[in-house]
């Protein structure tokens, strides 16, 4: 609920008042993100997990840059699209990836 009440925001913001810069919107919700959890930790609501031993830092901030530039990406998206193709779009993202995985790395599913 949480997020479709963001996306509603966002559509609401970008389309009805006008404001014509999605990637800023998205640089406001990352550091509203980070006010709030550097609050959380801080006050003890979140616990701090250690850092994983096996996981290289430069895959963890590939995966972090990824992460950012979809969110950018989506967010310039809802602009221009109504917010029923942004759900149906995002929907249709993990399908695409499994058909990836499935044609470019021949992975296959097991019986189990």
């Amino acid at each position: 609920m949480v997020a479709v009440g963001i996306i509603m925001a966002n559509k609401l913001v970008m389309g009805r008042i006008g404001f014509n810069f999605p990637i800023f919107l998205t640089f406001v919700h990352y550091v509203t993100a980070w006010v709030l959890l550097a609050i959380f930790k801080t006050i003890s609501v979140l616990p701090v997990s250690p850092p994983s031993k096996t996981t290289p830092f430069s895959s963890i901030f590939s995966l972090g840059a990824v992460m950012a530039f979809a969110s950018g990406l989506a967010n310039t998206s809802l602009k221009y699209n109504s917010v029923g193709f942004y759900q149906m779009a995002k929907i249709v993202v993990t399908p695409t990836i499994v058909l990836a995985e499935f044609i470019f790395f021949k992975k296959t599913i097991s019986s189990k």
